[in-house]
């Protein structure tokens, strides 16, 4: 070709059949490009097929591992091997309140102070102005800091937990600060003998640790007086389409099998030397303890339905249930936990 050219140029009458076969080999150029896009379409198609099936086929099997746990664990409640797990998950979080009460997210972090009356309002869906002289239940309370923000909003607490040092700091807490909270240390998978009811019921991060969130979610359901509120923070399931939800899930799955068999001082040495973990007490609460249930909104939504409630929602755009519903009127009792 380059040849022909060459002469076309210095004979001008072969000029016309150099054009002729330039065109002609362009229309060829033009459809070999035509029939490779064609083939690529159809490549991108079959692929962007078997993509969605993909998809699919993992959201199928999501639902199936989601409706085996929940089986599973109306099973495994009451097994009396599953005691060691329940007895770690108690013992992490008395470690994790007496040797790491430092954290963005707790008092000890000034910012947080600032902010922590309005995060319970956020989470309540309720004005600061309802707090004022309301009767409020902290279940699980920790080391105290919802305890502290209620109070600070005027309501009169009443807090409890397992943690012998988290009951421990919020008493001190309390009594430094002359605050409205009455602290008592207690299991809430053991009935609650309380002689009132509360205007609202509060419980963060707690059931899902407990091995037995129904039991738990049972003993405290009750004490919501009519027109009360209950307000539940639980971990949920990853959302379908937010794949950061299932990244998030498998980095606390890698550091808890890294450091399953490491004692609590072990496991934040870990925590202490990976550099994704910039908050050692926040990690340190999502993976020490072996018991950490996740949950649907929808098998929340049916416990709370059951047991007299109304008005039941998501407060928070989260992958954890930040739930708040309030008890009716006139109360019917609580139905046998879903089979």
């Amino acid at each position: 070709m380059k040849a022909l050219r060459n002469l076309a140029k210095r004979f001008p009458p072969l000029r016309w059949l150099w054009r002729r076969i330039r065109r002609s080999a362009l229309r060829e150029r033009v459809k070999s490009v035509c029939a490779q896009n064609a083939q690529l379409g159809g490549t991108v198609q079959s692929l962007s097929a078997q993509n969605a099936q993909l998809h699919e086929t993992a959201q199928y099997l999501a639902y199936e591992v989601s409706s085996i746990r929940t089986l599973l664990r109306h099973i495994i409640a009451e097994n009396p091997h599953y005691r060691a797990s329940i007895e770690q998950t108690g013992g992490s979080f008395d470690h994790q309140w007496h040797h790491l009460p430092e954290s963005p997210h707790l008092l000890t972090n000034p910012e947080f102070a600032k902010i922590a009356t309005d995060l319970v309002c956020e989470c309540t869906a309720l004005p600061p102005g309802w707090f004022r002289g309301k009767k409020v239940l902290d279940v699980g309370c920790g080391n105290g800091r919802f305890s502290w923000a209620m109070a600070k909003l005027g309501a009169d607490v009443t807090a409890f937990d397992l943690s012998l040092h988290g009951t421990q700091t919020l008493r001190r807490l309390a009594e430094e600060e002359r605050l409205q909270v009455r602290v008592f240390q207690h299991n809430v998978l053991e009935p609650l003998d309380l002689k009132t009811s509360f205007d609202l019921v509060w419980s963060f991060g707690v059931l899902h640790h407990t091995g037995n969130t129904y039991r738990g979610f049972q003993n405290i359901h009750p004490l919501v007086r009519p027109d009360g509120y209950l307000f539940l923070m639980l971990y949920g399931e990853p959302r379908p389409g937010m794949p950061g939800d299932v990244v998030e899930l498998n980095h606390y799955e890698r550091l808890r099998r890294k450091t399953q068999n490491l004692d609590y001082a072990g496991k934040i040495d870990v925590l202490r030397n990976e550099p994704i973990v910039a908050d050692v007490h926040g990690w340190f609460d999502a993976i020490s303890p072996r018991i950490n249930d996740l949950y649907t909104f929808e098998e929340i939504e049916e416990w709370l339905l059951r047991a007299g409630f109304r008005n039941v929602r998501r407060t928070l755009a989260n992958r954890n249930l930040f739930v708040i519903s309030q008890r009716a009127a006139a109360s019917v009792a609580a139905a046998p936990a879903p089979q």
